[in-house]
């Protein structure tokens, strides 16, 4: 609203509506949580699994990312030992579950595009089985 000569702004009217919510709530799967025997076990086998000191709490966070599955757990480390120049491991890790990080190799060769380091390593896969069905001739 504005009055006078220079149409000075002395308030402003808002105008709320309210939108009708009848939208079905997404229901969640949960995982059980494994009481606290298992939790302490679980909780042992990252701390083993993880070379580094890790807290307690970095264990618990990182069990419950991963659904309290051990495996993804042990998968993520196998890709942090990969990697170079992690600050901060846990949270690596973290992403790695959240995200799904997965082990691409990736092969490169100066001068050469990325099709041809394909083709020469399928090459290279197919010349050593021959090479080792030569081998397996040669000794029968």
């Amino acid at each position: 609203m504005r009055s006078g000569r220079g149409g000075k702004i002395y308030g402003i009217d808002f105008e709320v509506t309210k939108k009708d919510m009848n939208v079905e709530p997404t229901v969640e799967e949960e995982v059980p949580t494994p009481d606290d025997v298992e939790l302490d076990d679980l909780i042992d086998k990252v701390m083993d699994i993880i070379d580094e000191k890790i807290k307690i709490s970095q264990a618990k966070a990182l069990l419950k990312v991963a659904n309290y599955d051990i495996n993804k757990i042990e998968y993520a480390y196998e890709l942090a030992c990969k990697q170079e120049n992690i600050r901060n491991l846990i949270g690596w890790m973290t992403s790695a579950i959240q995200n799904g990080y997965e082990d691409n190799p990736i092969h490169k060769v100066k001068g050469q595009a990325p099709e041809e380091t394909v083709e020469f390593d399928e090459y290279m896969e197919q010349m050593r089985l021959e090479h080792f069905a030569n081998m397996e001739k040669e000794s029968e």
